[in-house]
């Protein structure tokens, strides 16, 4: 076995491990596909190549852009808010980055050596879906993936690397092998619903026909065109069937990219940082339009890779991105010009060009699987035979063994400790924890001290429900909360935590002004952090009343039905509010804000069903309601002439 084979077979393992656990995403598959790709480059650093027969290096123009964007992501990492984030983003890059070297050491020939492992995966990916379309009923199967927008885009890769095999006459029973193998894959393909896919299928299919266009004898153009025909029409109708389904949100897509716009407005030269557009996405949301509530629809991502670097890196990452992008498209045009690339090429070139057209309107870089495929190809495609035929002489064996350890060190701490820490986490249950469930969550935090979570859950816990504390423990909770704030700036629940802290204390230890003014200025930093949340300032209202603030209450509640001017615990607390401030004008808008909650918690009581967001803000609390009553009824009854 060559070093090229070796060296193929050990990137199909790692390409094959991506696929289960949601596209190579969910915490145990990451582990493993990561440990398989540190056992390569283990191989690569402590085995050295000594045989240059047929040695091949990446192309250096892309390689130096991408070192460009590399820097400029690092650079971002050191300076963004949440450092454990940036890590994740981090290792994503240098995984993408060390497949795209392996490849380019693999050469020209690794998409056609790729292409039988990823067909019978495909094949597999195909069954799975219309599996779990008869028999689990979901109408956009997934796979193994936890999107079926990312299903489509990677059958879709798979599709168009072994569509050149479907146009070779030389070999008709591996053709009619192939064609047969990609028929679950295409309906697979079909059944995600995938406009974003089908796109990026559609132009990868027309740039293969256009470059394999010389090549095809007149019977295989003519069941090219035939299969086309058929595509376009079964496409065209999956399309329709998405059409007319009930989708108030089919054009939300477009305001995400304009709100997403709104991070490079708010940080041109730096944007959020990597892997911290989450947290930025819950001040650039947007009223959904549909139903009582205005913000029961969130965002995350950009829904747009074009996007994405402009949003966490600034214009200079977005620019240094299209670079690298172009520097690609350079290098494999001028190769394209000086002689003709084989069927293999074409066939991992569509692949690409169909991924490249689905990032535009979706984030495909969310995908394990997906980004290290493209990697794989673009390496492969982007590699070049050495200058000269005699490698450079490798690196010391001391040299090596230093890079050796440093690798598996990073894997340790990077990979295998948060995987323990997390496994740690994952199997606590809700309920307030006993001493060895808190030992556990505590080696969780030993694991990875740089996760803010886990500090969160050990300041509540601490806490408890405030019965069973004293100033040491509220000591001791107060600094868990605040580290999760130091790790995580930026994210507004762990600031409502030290709130809830503050709040508990002033209700059970320290009733005092100072305490309860602590515990507003958290809520009210929770609330600048997410501006379009309204249970921030309606829990802000309830501890304000509770500890005789009926003025700030009345401003929060006020702030909370500003957000959501539909929603029901507001006006309940606004009502209170008003009733404990008193005035003669306090019990007639006290009793018209109960009416007005009982009306639109019926009228939209069947809304409540749609999420835990809906059923809280549209739900009528009877106690409450039963509290204010008699509030008025005292009011009533003291009022002159009664």
């Amino acid at each position: 076995m060559t070093r090229a084979t070796a060296l193929g077979a050990g990137l199909v393992l790692v390409l094959l491990a991506a696929l289960p656990g949601e596209g190579g995403a969910a915490p145990t598959a990451l582990l493993l596909w990561h440990g398989l790709l540190v056992l390569l480059l283990l191989g690569l650093l402590l085995a050295p190549d000594r045989n240059g027969a047929s040695r091949h290096v990446p192309a250096p123009v892309p390689l130096a852009a991408l070192g460009v964007y590399l820097a400029l992501a690092f650079a971002g990492a050191v300076r963004a808010p949440y450092g454990y984030a940036a890590l994740i983003q981090l290792l994503e890059l240098g995984a993408f980055t060390a497949v795209a070297l392996v490849a380019a050491r693999c050469g020209p020939t690794l998409p056609a050596r790729l292409a039988l492992p990823l067909l019978l995966a495909a094949t597999a990916e195909g069954a799975l879906a219309l599996g779990q379309r008869l028999v689990d009923g979901q109408p956009r199967p997934p796979g193994t993936f936890l999107n079926p927008n990312h299903l489509a885009a990677w059958l879709a890769l798979v599709i168009l690397l072994n569509a050149p095999a479907l146009l070779d006459d030389r070999n008709l029973r591996r053709k009619a092998l192939v064609a047969l193998a990609l028929l679950p894959a295409l309906a697979g393909f079909l059944l995600t619903g995938s406009r974003g896919a089908l796109l990026g299928l559609a132009a990868g299919a027309g740039w293969l026909a256009l470059a394999s266009w010389r090549g095809m004898s007149r019977a295989t153009r003519r069941v090219a065109l035939a299969v086309a025909l058929v595509a376009v029409i079964a496409g065209g109708w999956r399309v329709a069937e998405r059409l007319h389904e009930a989708d108030p949100y089919r054009w939300h897509r477009l305001r995400i990219w304009r709100a997403s716009l709104g991070a490079v407005a708010d940080a041109p030269w730096t944007g959020t940082g990597p892997r911290q557009f989450v947290a930025a996405a819950r001040n650039l949301n947007f009223p959904d339009g549909e139903g009582p509530l205005r913000f029961d629809r969130g965002f995350s991502t950009t829904h747009s890779d074009l996007l994405r670097p402009f949003a966490e890196l600034g214009l200079p990452g977005g620019l240094a991105m299209l670079a690298a992008v172009a520097a690609c498209g350079i290098v494999l045009a001028r190769r394209r010009r000086d002689g003709t690339p084989g069927p293999a090429h074409n066939g991992a070139l569509a692949a690409l060009v169909a991924l490249g057209v689905q990032a535009l309107v979706d984030n495909p870089s969310e995908r394990p699987a997906l980004y290290l495929l493209a990697a794989a190809l673009l390496g492969s495609l982007l590699s070049r035979p050495a200058a000269s035929s005699t490698p450079p002489a490798p690196a010391s064996p001391r040299w090596r063994a230093a890079l050796a350890l440093a690798l598996l060190g990073t894997f340790l701490a990077a990979d295998v400790a948060p995987y323990l820490s997390w496994r740690a986490l994952s199997g606590l249950p809700q309920r307030p924890l006993d001493a060895s469930e808190m030992e556990r969550l505590d080696r969780a935090i030993r694991l990875n001290p740089a996760h803010a979570e886990p500090w969160r859950r050990r300041a509540r816990e601490l806490a408890g429900d405030g019965t069973r504390w004293d100033a040491n423990v509220y000591a001791a909770a107060r600094e868990a909360a605040e580290r999760a704030i130091r790790l995580q700036p930026a994210e507004a629940r762990h600031r409502m935590t030290a709130a809830w802290v503050e709040a508990l204390a002033c209700r059970t230890l320290f009733p005092d002004t100072a305490t309860r003014a602590r515990a507003a200025a958290r809520y009210r930093e929770a609330e600048a952090r997410s501006r379009h949340d309204p249970a921030i300032p309606i829990e802000l209202a309830r501890f304000l009343l509770d500890t005789g603030d009926p003025v700030g209450a009345r401003r929060a509640a006020e702030r909370a039905l500003a957000i959501e001017p539909r929603a029901v615990p507001p006006r309940l607390l606004l009502a209170d509010a008003l009733l404990e401030q008193g005035g003669p004008w306090a019990a007639p808008r006290a009793r018209k804000l109960i009416d007005e909650a009982r009306e639109l918690a019926g009228r939209w009581s069947h809304r409540t069903a749609d999420g835990l967001y809906s059923a809280r803000l549209l739900t009528l609390d009877a106690a409450a309601v039963a509290r204010i009553e008699r509030k008025l009824a005292d009011a009533a009854a003291t009022a002159p002439g009664a």
